[in-house]
């Protein structure tokens, strides 16, 4: 009996869960060939050297078609210089997914779990796994399909940093800002994914185009230089040319085989990990929106004496209507609740029947970009790039309105005769047609969670994103109109920035109205701007600034701008 003991343990089943956990390295079928790491030693990959001497290879599967292996045998894991140089490490799908389930937890890059969840396609997913890894360990990524070329192990020297090549081919030491820049600039593009506009239907050339920018024939060195002011990111002036013969990596395959061993960029599979954008049937949570415009709220605010406190109409009617796409009320933002008389008569003019009517200054505002945001992943990372009270009242209605959807106005605007026929036609969004032929953002309306919103706030994101000199942004291209009109070409799948009136067939049925002319606002007929007449000096005594005045001087880029503001919990310091 002693002797039988050992057969009665249930060491089976750990044995089972582990070969079930790592299915993708067990047996290959027949014509794969199954990919194993090579670790070499620290001391050897890493002292001494800046960007550490890994290649890492972002696999579908470590079982590879043996025509694809054997190539990546002669090339990378055989080649003479490399082979007692560098690690080489296979990462297939299933580490992929472990890395994705572990990105919850992070610290030092807290947006990734979100950023992840809406990588809807292979593509994406393993863009992110490509920088993650990079980011985690340093060394070099390159896709599978290529072989190291005649400068590949001479060309990086023990002091580069950040070295890349097209987009097949990066390397950076861990934790680099480069790194993070590629994240960052990777992820404000993933709205694409979202969008039926035939401008994005080849998502991998343009996004690939777009975070790596780097030119065809030319060698850019990426270096981290220290200066008076700290850290700071700069390419060196210095480019090294070189010829088709010299490059650091070569394409090498194509076909099936290679499609076997990569995630491929397949049919968009199913959106609504991220967000659902077909749900035209979402209900506003009006205790929560209630909660941000007041917050907690225990003394009654108090004005000057020549301004008027304004006063919020709440009808519990104007909420989640049956059959009526756009709820029945009004948001208007404001610094605070204390008005002239000439913008408390015009406000007024906004308490239709059957309305609610809100004002959100800016404890409000603060309050509603303080929530989580799931479906946006680096709002809170890049909003600190916002440089003006303008360009965060831009940012904020296109999130309330894609939150609790409702009529958005300038507070200087006042409605025209017009406007209430327009809402009345349950329109699923509506804007009108400006002087200048694109449509207005300072009025609109939407369903809560309208694509058309949704967009809004990504355009707004990947605009400043890649805002050079957050000091001069320009913010009606960078949050304003500008991020409106590429908003609504993509809600609408068209190339022309200057729709005409009528009603636009949107994504999964959810449409776009524009309404009006351009002679309607001109004279005002939707809605009239302007209707304060001295509503400079107005603000002025409001304390409300022009969208051209900044809140502090920062003449760098928002991209430093995330990485210092956050560079304590990115860098774990």
């Amino acid at each position: 009996e002693p002797k039988e003991e050992p057969k009665e343990e249930p060491k089976e089943e750990p044995k089972a869960k582990e070969t079930e956990d790592n299915a993708s390295q067990g047996d290959c079928p027949e014509n794969f060939i199954k990919a194993e790491d090579r670790i070499l030693p620290e001391s050897v990959t890493s002292e001494g050297r800046t960007t550490p001497n890994i290649v890492h290879f972002i696999v579908s599967s470590r079982c590879i078609p043996a025509e694809i292996f054997e190539t990546v045998r002669s090339s990378w894991l055989d080649h003479e210089q490399l082979k007692s140089t560098h690690s080489i490490m296979f990462h297939d799908e299933k580490e992929i997914d472990d890395l994705v389930k572990a990105s919850k937890d992070r610290t030092d890059l807290t947006f990734l779990w979100k950023s992840f969840n809406c990588a809807v396609t292979p593509e994406a997913k393993r863009n992110l796994a490509k920088l993650t890894t990079l980011w985690d360990h340093g060394g070099i990524v390159v896709d599978i399909d290529t072989v190291p070329g005649p400068s590949f192990s001479t060309l990086i020297g023990k002091d580069d940093q950040c070295l890349l090549e097209e987009e097949r081919f990066i390397a950076c030491p861990p934790k680099h800002f480069m790194t993070y820049n590629f994240m960052m600039k990777s992820i404000t593009s993933q709205f694409t994914l979202f969008s039926e506009n035939p401008v994005f239907a080849n998502f991998t050339t343009k996004l690939t185009d777009y975070v790596y920018q780097v030119k065809p024939n030319t060698l850019q060195h990426l270096i981290v230089k220290n200066n008076e002011q700290g850290e700071v990111a700069t390419v060196s002036n210095e480019k090294k040319p070189y010829d088709a013969s010299s490059t650091l990596t070569q394409a090498s395959f194509s076909g099936s085989a290679l499609g076997m061993s990569i995630m491929e960029l397949n049919n968009i599979p199913d959106r609504k990990s991220c967000v659902n954008l077909e749900d035209d049937s979402y209900k506003v949570d009006v205790e929560s929106m209630l909660k941000i415009i007041y917050g907690d709220k225990a003394e009654a605010e108090t004005c000057p004496a020549n301004q008027t406190l304004f006063t919020d109409t709440y009808n519990a009617t104007a909420f989640n209507e049956e059959g009526r796409k756009i709820p029945k009320v009004v948001h208007m933002t404001s610094k605070g609740r204390c008005l002239t008389e000439g913008f408390a008569k015009n406000v007024d003019l906004w308490r239709f029947d059957g309305f609610s009517l809100f004002m959100h200054d800016d404890a409000a505002v603060e309050r509603l970009f303080d929530q989580d945001w799931p479906e946006f992943p680096l709002l809170q990372e890049v909003r600190s790039c916002i440089n003006s009270g303008a360009g965060l009242a831009d940012l904020w209605r296109y999130l309330m309105l894609w939150e609790y959807g409702g009529v958005y106005t300038d507070i200087d605007n006042s409605p025209g005769p017009e406007l209430m026929g327009h809402l009345d036609k349950n329109p699923d969004s509506f804007l009108e047609v400006e002087k200048g032929y694109f449509p207005s953002q300072y009025f609109f309306a939407a369903s809560p969670h309208h694509p058309l919103m949704y967009f809004m706030v990504h355009h707004c994101l990947h605009r400043l994103l890649d805002v050079g000199n957050i000091d001069k942004q320009y913010v009606a291209f960078v949050t304003g109109p500008g991020a409106t009109k590429s908003a609504v070409m993509d809600a609408t799948s068209s190339d022309d920035g200057y729709p005409q009136v009528g009603e636009y067939s949107g994504i999964s049925g959810r449409n776009v109205t524009m309404g009006g002319s351009t002679q309607h606002a001109k004279y005002g007929l939707i809605v009239k701007r302007g209707s304060v007449p001295t509503k400079i000096a107005e603000y002025g005594e409001m304390n409300i600034e022009h969208f051209s005045a900044k809140k502090n001087q920062r003449a760098y880029a928002c991209m430093l701008s995330t990485w210092y503001y956050h560079k304590d919990a990115i860098l774990g310091s």
